[in-house]
């Protein structure tokens, strides 16, 4: 494949992930709503929630951030080299940290799957698909 749909891809990704980042950055655990309904859950202890709610924008801004270098690796291929492999381990380590929710048949369900599916396939496959490109061993490419 084309080096040029490879690096649209690289900066497509990135988009989604910061935009999905943003949403948990920005929103903390109720969201801005990007992923549905923001109305989920009661707040019985504002203190604790406050806390929570805090460690989860955190999470966000670092969603935010790696969706911004695997966009800058669309713009910087010998970047992409080093840095797309290390943000699939990071996606195959949060997806195999879903395997530890209590109800496994959430893992199967419409809601989960396709990100389970991309987190330990898809981001496997794109780190592999830049190692194995003539462009990502330092060539120029485009």
């Amino acid at each position: 494949m084309s080096t040029r749909i490879l690096r649209a891809v690289l900066v497509s990704t990135g988009l989604i992930v910061a935009l999905l980042g943003l949403n948990v950055g920005i929103g903390g655990i109720s969201t801005l709503g990007l992923q549905g309904p923001t109305e989920f859950f009661e707040i019985t202890n504002q203190q604790v929630f406050d806390i929570r709610d805090n460690h989860i924008r955190f999470i966000g801004g670092t969603l935010i951030a790696i969706g911004g270098l695997l966009a800058y690796s669309g713009f910087r291929f010998e970047f992409a080299r080093t840095a797309v492999p290390i943000i699939a381990l990071l996606f195959v380590t949060g997806g195999l940290a879903r395997l530890s929710a209590t109800d496994v048949s959430l893992l199967v369900g419409s809601d989960i799957a396709p990100s389970l599916l991309i987190e330990l396939i898809g981001f496997p496959l794109l780190a592999l698909w830049v190692m194995r490109t003539k462009a990502g061993r330092g060539a120029a490419g485009s």
